[in-house]
């Protein structure tokens, strides 16, 4: 009990203190106190108490006076840390019953994109799967992947330049199979290349490789070859003798020996055409001679994704499955063709007109535009 009383009086003097002289309140309160037990009525909040007054009136004052100072110090007989014993008069009459407003958002269904449309972000947390519309390829481009999943679409610019059979100038043709022959140069050329998209090369009458520079055709090699290609910075061609030969920047180096009718090029080697239908190879370098590695029957070779194909005999584009040659299309009247980066496979018929096919669609060809080129070639560019 005592130490209650010494920590309420503690308290009590703590507030008082911090407010007025702490030797006069002390002072003040223990006269104070001999007052109140005497019968004084205080007024102070907690000090008054019901006993016989045994005061008179000078007493009186001068314990009102006390009180009075005591009043300025903020003295209380209260302690500060007791809860108030009476209940609150705005205390509530009911307990809430009704769950929190920011209730937890359940997670929710994940969606599933459109067919038409990607997704753009996966579903995760309470974030639905995102989806945007697919992007779509212009007029004059292809679809060279479509949009599927999380990849959306991707175009390419796509080509075919062909070599008219009248007028011997180079013409271009949509890819996509839109549209018609455009015109793009004059003539004279046999041949047809073009380089990134945009630089246009030919094969003259005169057996000489020319460059056309938007205006006009400026001649780059002197003649000799039957056939060129151009790689990286190199410009090749098959010369008179059925060798591969370089331009030097003034004349034609021979690479190889004789005797091959076609020719590409491929990581590390030469493939070229033997005159027994058989393919060949060759290093780059043009060391070692030719060497067999395949049987006969195709009259052109082209390499793709370290794959060897072939012109059949009988117009069929033909695989070359490590001892043998196997169709991947059906037969044709092509007499020319070139693989592209996609499944499709264009070839020039022996009615002037570009055919194409795809791998894996029964090889079927189908005629793709009139018949009146006697070379073409093929480019393929994406665009995003």
């Amino acid at each position: 009990m005592r130490t209650l009383f010494a920590t309420f009086a503690l308290l009590v003097l703590a507030t008082v203190f911090a407010k007025c002289e702490e030797k006069k309140v002390n002072k003040w309160i223990k006269k104070y106190n001999k007052c109140i037990a005497k019968g004084y009525e205080s007024t102070i909040n907690g000090c008054g108490e019901a006993r016989k007054d045994k005061l008179n009136k000078k007493k009186k004052a001068r314990c009102a006076k006390i009180e009075k100072r005591l009043i300025k110090c903020d003295y209380s007989c209260v302690d500060p840390t007791e809860s108030p014993t009476e209940s609150p008069t705005n205390s509530p009459t009911t307990t809430p019953t009704s769950t929190p407003t920011n209730a937890p958002i359940p997670a929710p269904t994940c969606s599933t994109c459109a067919d038409n449309q990607v997704r753009i972000k996966s579903c995760s947390g309470n974030q639905d799967t995102i989806c945007r519309p697919c992007r779509q390829c212009s007029e004059d481009q292809i679809v060279a992947y479509p949009c599927r999943g999380s990849y959306n679409t991707k175009c390419a610019s796509s080509y075919l330049y062909g070599v008219g059979l009248d007028d011997k100038s180079v013409w271009r043709h949509w890819a996509n199979g839109r549209g018609d022959w455009e015109k793009l140069t004059y003539g004279t050329k046999t041949q047809v290349e073009v380089q990134g998209g945009r630089i246009i090369w030919g094969l003259g009458v005169d057996k000489a490789v020319w460059r056309w520079t938007g205006t006009k055709w400026t001649r780059i090699t002197p003649g000799s070859v039957t056939k060129f290609a151009i790689w990286g910075g190199k410009i090749l061609g098959l010369g008179m003798n059925g060798g591969i030969w370089q331009f030097d920047g003034a004349w034609w180096v021979p690479v190889t020996e004789c005797c091959v009718t076609d020719f590409t090029f491929d990581i590390g080697y030469y493939y070229g055409v033997g005159k027994n239908n058989a393919v060949l190879r060759i290093p780059l370098n043009g060391k070692g001679g030719w060497q067999q590695i395949t049987t006969g029957s195709v009259t052109q070779v082209q390499r793709k994704d370290g794959i060897m194909y072939g012109l059949g005999m009988k117009g069929a584009i033909l695989k070359w499955n490590k001892n043998s040659w196997a169709p991947v299309t059906g037969e044709s009247i092509v007499t020319s063709f070139v693989m592209t980066p996609r499944t499709d496979i264009f070839g020039l018929g022996s009615d002037n007109a570009i055919w194409k096919t795809n791998i894996g669609r029964a090889g079927e060809w189908t005629r793709f535009t009139n018949g009146s080129m006697i070379d073409f070639a093929y480019t393929f560019n994406y665009v995003n």
